[in-house]
């Protein structure tokens, strides 16, 4: 089994769990739909997963679209108290470094 079918298959196990008690699918256009539930959000396109949001003690919100500082995962957007803020600083944080050429080549 390759890497990447590991994850992917890891992916959707976690998933499956996490959406047990809600489970929500939001469309938020060019094609972009996040899965939300109780503890976990995961925003993808038809291509490619864009970003998460995890609930610990805040929502904890990543862009998966680009590494972060250290080169050594995806970049980190923030803790926020509530999950639309979070939803949006994602949205806003795939958008920029999309629009801007920030995004490394690789992702698109």
């Amino acid at each position: 089994m390759t890497k990447c079918v590991a994850i992917e298959r890891l992916f959707d196990h976690f998933w499956q769990r996490a959406t047990m008690l809600i489970g929500e699918r939001v469309v938020v256009g060019l094609g972009r739909v996040w899965h939300v539930s109780e503890h976990f959000c995961a925003l993808h396109d038809s291509e490619r997963h864009l970003g998460h949001i995890v609930k610990t003690d805040r929502w904890h919100a990543y862009d998966a679209t680009h590494v972060n500082p250290q080169e050594d995962g995806i970049r980190y957007v923030g803790g926020f108290s509530d999950l639309e803020t979070a939803k949006a600083a994602v949205e806003s944080s795939v958008a920029f470094h999309h629009e801007s050429g920030q995004t490394p080549a690789w992702i698109f």
